[in-house]
């Protein structure tokens, strides 16, 4: 089984606030309401908790929140602008990569 990919560029929000959006093109395969997700992080795969919000976006995509522990991983391990894989293995279960 091949897991959806999505690729996420680091803007200056998602780089500095500990959330990012996910787009259209894998919303079918994460949870369908709010709620927690588990987020794990880079080749140890450490797992933070985070939530799903499905309302703070227009479209009703998800917003993934990891709060500080999710961004300061992202400080730790990209720049601004670098790409970062988000890996959706189940609905409530989210791999993010270089």
């Amino acid at each position: 089984m091949i897991l959806p990919i999505y690729k996420l560029m680091l803007h200056k929000t998602y780089y500095d606030k500990g959330f990012f959006n996910l787009g259209v093109d894998v919303d079918r395969f994460v949870r369908k309401g709010n709620g927690s997700i588990d987020i794990l992080l880079g080749t140890s795969k450490e797992k933070i908790e985070g939530k799903v919000n499905r309302n703070a976006n227009l479209n009703g995509t998800p917003r993934i929140f990891g709060g500080i522990k999710l961004r300061d991983w992202i400080w730790r391990n990209f720049q601004f602008k670098d790409i970062v894989d988000v890996i959706i293995i189940e609905p409530n279960i989210i791999w993010l990569k270089k």
